[in-house]
């Protein structure tokens, strides 16, 4: 029987599937528990299935060791296991993975991000403002949601989000 949603068991399962849900590779479909498993048993941490890893996004089993989730969090390109833990930083990760999935369903927008990466601070400060008047002339927030602190950076792939706040926009 799966946890309750609000317990500390019922968070992680949350978090974990939500996680396996929305950060895979543009274009394909989630990881299996499966190829998970097989990836943290390379990286180091025995004895993990993809089995336990169902029970652990089902909510039956709620004690992975510190190692697997931060084997988990690394997997899936998270700076920290604290992802698991704290809800400000589960925040901050899933307000980071519903942005990065919006930019890649617009084709536009994401070559619009990527190419700002090369463009000096003070460069995109000015494109920042350009776009905060372009949105109050028609109407729209002109503050984006903050960036994350943590979140998939490096290593885990994007994939979808589920922040109805961001795709809403």
């Amino acid at each position: 029987m799966a946890e309750d949603p609000n317990s500390r068991g019922g968070r992680l399962a949350q978090r974990l599937d939500t996680l396996f849900r929305t950060v895979h590779p543009p274009g394909k479909k989630e990881y299996s528990n499966d190829a998970v498993a097989e990836a943290i048993r390379a990286s180091g941490v025995p004895r993990v299935s993809g089995a336990y890893l169902q029970q652990l996004r089902n909510g039956v089993k709620d004690n992975p060791s510190t190692r697997l989730l931060e084997a988990l969090a690394a997997f899936f390109g998270l700076e920290s296991a604290a992802y698991f833990f704290g809800d400000e930083e589960a925040a901050q990760v899933d307000l980071g993975v519903a942005v990065l999935t919006r930019l890649l369903r617009e084709a536009d927008a994401f070559d619009i991000a990527a190419r700002l990466l090369d463009v000096p601070a003070e460069g995109r400060e000015l494109v920042r403002q350009l776009v905060d008047h372009l949105a109050q002339v028609k109407g729209l927030p002109t503050a984006a949601p903050g960036p994350p602190a943590t979140g998939p950076a490096g290593g885990g792939g994007t994939g979808a989000g589920t922040n109805d706040e961001v795709d809403q926009r």
